[in-house]
């Protein structure tokens, strides 16, 4: 069952990447490799909580150090490009902390770095409310429904009530890049656990349906011109956990140990790096084709995994292990 968590958080790492490539108007299937790795986390970190609240206190401790050194690792070590891309060199001092500060809350700081931070806040938010289930629900769908209005159906909220004063915020916080997108999938992954005694016919029905559902509304949104971004689609709230369940359902895959653990740990450097590594290369090798960035950006990815891998073995570069 691990095994198959392993390949599947692997093939998201590069659905992400695809996205990042410009695939995602074309492919609308790519956008559902984000809420995989929600209910994904959620459900390995809940799926292992114990009952006693002592106890569950020591685990988000342990959690919260663990997240918080690979978002530390990856800032420190993309942190030059990131003065960059985000222009914080023409910015003051007083600047640039208020930018980390609020990058690290709501926004990003290095390049996807958004999920990190979502994760973790959303994970804390759980655990704190994980006794009062109708009110995690609530908020849940709640943050759901507004990042969906505030992306794919950004035109629409001209006929919505207080619309407007959704546009703004969205204007200076698109909360469909930050912690609020994640609290439903952290949500549905705490209760996976539970919906995994459903048979695998419905699991599949659920994953036909959602894919039929997701072509469908991506067909009406580009039809009519809803949206400003194309991050959050409602159906997405059906295929996401059905292919999770899936996954956990099916018989494990016949691989390696070693080589599962080493895609699951390719899958966060995938994640955490890619990004600016894409835009580093259309810094400086503008024209290419989104194929060619596509397969450069895979290679570059799948290189660096291998080298960070082998030279965290090492003693004196045990460090590594953070960036994973």
């Amino acid at each position: 069952m691990l095994k198959n968590i392993d390949v599947l958080k692997y093939l998201m790492s590069i659905l992400v990447v695809m996205i990042h490539a410009g695939y995602s108007y074309e492919i609308p299937f790519l956008r559902v490799a984000v809420p995989v790795f929600f209910i994904l986390s959620s459900y390995l970190f809940f799926s292992r909580l114990p009952e006693d609240d002592e106890m569950v206190r020591e685990a988000l401790m342990k959690f919260l150090k663990r997240a918080s050194m690979l978002y530390l690792f990856w800032f420190v070590v993309l942190l030059p490009t990131t003065f960059i891309i985000r222009d914080w060199y023409q910015l003051g001092v007083g600047e640039i902390i208020e930018k980390i500060i609020l990058g690290v809350l709501i926004r990003s700081t290095f390049p996807a770095s958004w999920y990190i931070s979502a994760y973790i806040i959303g994970i804390v938010i759980t655990c704190m409310l994980r006794k009062h289930d109708r009110v995690l629900l609530t908020i849940g769908v709640i943050t759901f429904v507004i990042c969906c209005l505030t992306s794919n159906y950004y035109y629409l909220l001209a006929y919505v009530p207080y619309g407007d004063v959704l546009q703004k915020w969205t204007d200076n916080y698109e909360m469909y890049n930050s912690f609020p997108m994640g609290l439903l999938y952290i949500y549905m992954g705490m209760k996976l656990k539970g919906w995994l005694d459903s048979g695998l016919g419905t699991i599949i029905f659920m994953l036909v349906a959602g894919i039929v559902l997701l072509y469908m509304e991506n067909g009406l949104i580009q039809y009519f011109g809803f949206g400003r971004a194309d991050d959050a689609y409602f159906s997405l709230s059906v295929l996401a956990p059905a292919m999770v369940m899936m996954a956990l359902k099916l018989p494990s895959i016949d691989i390696r140990e070693e080589f599962a653990v080493n895609l699951r740990k390719m899958s966060t450097i995938y994640y955490c790096s890619h990004l600016t590594v894409l835009m580093a290369l259309r810094s400086v090798m503008g024209g290419l084709e989104k194929y060619q960035y596509l397969i450069v950006v895979l290679i570059i990815c799948t290189i660096e995994s291998f080298l960070i891998i082998k030279a965290q073995k090492n003693r004196v570069l045990s460090w590594l292990k953070y960036s994973y």
